[in-house]
């Protein structure tokens, strides 16, 4: 009777350590820096669960705190959107920059053939654009 009552303790302890170990499983937390899609210049440190940290990560955030290490912090993408790597960042540029910061206008009127239609065929390159005159 003895050896019965120790094996019940023992299989309603192991019950008890597996829902421990399954309730407590994706409720760790993770230091993320979120930069909020169309405000990248308001980035801070949040605290997420594992679970919603692929979905951050998605949209451009990235781990650990925005203190430590991230290259994004001064907004170096004057026209473009910043992608940190480490100690350095990436620049996607918005159309009609270039340049690793997005900062240098493309002259469409040079790299763009034909840019204007014959019936305009004045091209004026404007930063970020170009536009389309008649003739004089």
């Amino acid at each position: 009777m003895r050896s019965r009552a120790l094996r019940c303790a023992l299989l309603l302890a192991s019950v008890v350590l597996v829902f421990s170990a399954l309730a407590s499983a994706g409720s760790a937390k993770v230091v993320i820096c979120h930069v909020p899609p169309g405000n990248p210049g308001n980035a801070h440190t949040i605290t997420v669960s594992e679970a919603a940290v692929a979905a951050h990560l998605g949209h451009g955030d990235h781990l650990g705190s925005c203190e430590s290490g991230n290259a994004c912090a001064s907004n170096p993408c004057v026209h473009g959107t910043c992608q940190p790597g480490g100690s350095s960042y990436t620049c996607t540029c918005q159309s009609g920059w270039t340049g690793t910061n997005c900062d240098q206008d493309i002259n469409e009127c040079v790299t763009v053939p034909g840019a204007c239609p014959p019936e305009m065929p004045v091209c004026i390159n404007i930063d970020g654009s170009y536009m389309c005159q008649y003739g004089f």
